[in-house]
């Protein structure tokens, strides 16, 4: 939101007003330091107060929740397996030796010439 000056001294000076009612006076001497001005292309920019990034314990809340996020995600991915892959092969084997006779394969290779020792 680009201000200019008029706009940003009525908008910093009811901040201020409004902080001292609300704040104890010696909270405002710091959230005072906070509230700044940038300028940019002749044009006055309010910045708002940021919090304070987290320092401790980041990367042990970031682990927990990526491991719970992989488990979940391994989780998925076995299940898309066993009921796309090795469900599936399953019962092609299954069908495959439900009618397989292996005299009648051996005789059929036996007719092709595929064993040399035995006419």
């Amino acid at each position: 939101m680009y201000l200019n000056h008029e706009q940003l001294t009525f908008h910093l000076t009811s901040l201020k007003k409004n902080l001292k009612k609300s704040i104890f006076p010696s909270v405002w001497k710091d959230v005072g330091v906070e509230v700044g001005v940038h300028i940019k292309d002749s044009n006055y920019h309010a910045s708002e107060v940021l919090a304070k990034p987290q320092m401790r314990g980041l990367l042990a809340r970031r682990l927990r929740i990526h491991m719970v996020g992989a488990f979940l995600v391994s989780l998925g991915v076995a299940a898309l397996y066993k009921f796309g892959v090795a469900e599936p092969r399953k019962k092609a084997y299954t069908d495959f030796y439900k009618n397989y006779s292996p005299q009648k394969d051996f005789e059929e290779m036996k007719k092709a010439g595929i064993f040399r020792s035995i006419k």
